[in-house]
């Protein structure tokens, strides 16, 4: 008899791996920052990124999308990208900050769930996303924990306020309808500023911070110019993507 429930074959494929690697770096993440290796938490987190943002090109590659594979993809963000962000502020400072922190850690895992239902019913975009994606709201959290580590720009209060602040606002970003441009669709021509206006920024922080701080910089750049992004780009039809692509 037909095993309809599992296919060794199809569950193993190329995509669907990277896509189970993301979900355990996420799972991994968790576990360090229970135990309280909060570097290797926050690198976790990007790691996860790269995974997921080679699955869906694999797939389309290797012309291997299904709704299976979408699935997979979205349940394995929800881990890395949705709950372990959340989970490592709260770790930090769970033991000075008490229950308050709780709920603005609950809201971005709301926000991020929400996120991720809401683009999974719908049909996916070639252009752009509709909200903050979730794996560029993890890589910022990622990044914040990684940079204050390296670089102490902060004291503890001061990082709880900056952590606090950031929570909040990517969880409304995430749920926003903001239009957030995927990069093969922006023109470099018509854009060419705005990429030399990044490249600019993002090389004086290299020199004076070191690479974390520039890719937070990248980051800030792309959240600050996306509104004029999407006002540039209001009256365009959007365009259905060719295949079924990465979750985020």
């Amino acid at each position: 008899m037909k095993n309809t429930f599992f296919h060794p074959q199809s569950f193993f494929s190329p995509p669907n791996t990277l896509s189970l690697l993301n979900l355990f770096s996420g799972f991994l993440s968790l576990l360090m920052a229970a135990r309280g290796d909060y570097h290797a938490a926050a690198w976790l987190i990007p790691l996860a990124m790269l995974w997921d943002s080679l699955d869906g090109n694999v797939a389309r590659m290797f012309k291997m999308s299904s709704q299976f594979g979408r699935e997979l993809d979205s349940l394995a963000d929800m881990v890395s990208f949705v709950a372990a962000p959340p989970f490592l502020m709260f770790q930090i400072f769970a033991h000075e900050s008490g229950v308050w922190l709780l709920p603005i850690a609950f809201f971005y895992l709301m926000a991020g769930t929400y996120r991720l239902a809401r683009f999974n019913i719908k049909p996916p975009v070639a252009q752009y996303f509709e909200g903050l994606p979730s794996p560029a709201a993890a890589m910022l959290l990622a990044l914040l924990v990684i940079a204050q580590l390296k670089n102490r720009w902060f004291n503890f209060e001061q990082f709880e306020f900056v952590v606090v602040c950031s929570l909040l606002t990517i969880s409304f970003l995430m749920v926003s309808k903001i239009r957030y441009p995927k990069l093969t669709a922006v023109k470099f021509a018509e854009w060419k500023f705005f990429y030399l206006g990044t490249f600019l920024f993002s090389g004086v922080v290299l020199v004076a911070f070191g690479g974390v701080a520039a890719a937070l910089a990248v980051l800030f750049s792309f959240l600050a110019g996306s509104p004029i992004y999407a006002a540039s780009v209001h009256a365009v039809d959007a365009q259905p993507a060719e295949s079924l692509g990465p979750t985020v």
